[in-house]
């Protein structure tokens, strides 16, 4: 979920709504009409129902929740909360990071108009200081 709109969004929330407010859905929107660009609408025309489908079955089914299930001894291990830190920056970090270098290196190297998917401002859509998509909050201290 966007940022912005995490505190208003909960498990019990209507999936549409949450739909509407996952992180992409900001760079597929015109900041002045907040209407859809093509490539957004045609995504959602081949994907939305399939997606929301997986929202309501994966609602609850996900590593945090796994993890929680685990004895408290099993949270605690210091290997099991490597790895997981090690998950969470690997995949919100790094590879975040690889793509947005990529996407800079293709963008930025065509002349003029240096637009992204639907004109968004791609570098906050893509950073991960701006979207901050935590997968194991607990385990990390609130300066890291």
């Amino acid at each position: 979920i966007d940022l912005r709109f995490r505190a208003t969004i909960d498990r019990n929330t209507p999936y549409e709504h949450a739909f509407e407010h996952l992180y992409w859905q900001a760079a597929g929107k015109d900041y002045h009409t907040g209407k859809k660009s093509y490539l957004l609408l045609e995504f959602e025309k081949r994907y939305k129902k399939q997606f929301l489908e997986y929202m309501e079955e994966y609602n609850t089914i996900n590593l945090l929740r796994k993890f929680k299930q685990l004895p408290e001894a099993d949270q605690k291990n210091p290997e099991l909360v490597a790895a997981m830190r090690h998950y969470d920056r690997t995949v919100n970090i790094t590879w975040v990071m690889g793509h947005f270098n990529a996407a800079k290196k293709y963008i930025e190297s065509v002349p003029g108009n240096h637009e992204a998917t639907g004109g968004s401002d791609w570098k906050k859509y893509m950073l991960p200081k701006y979207q901050k998509r935590i997968f194991f909050p607990e385990l990390w201290s609130e300066e890291e």
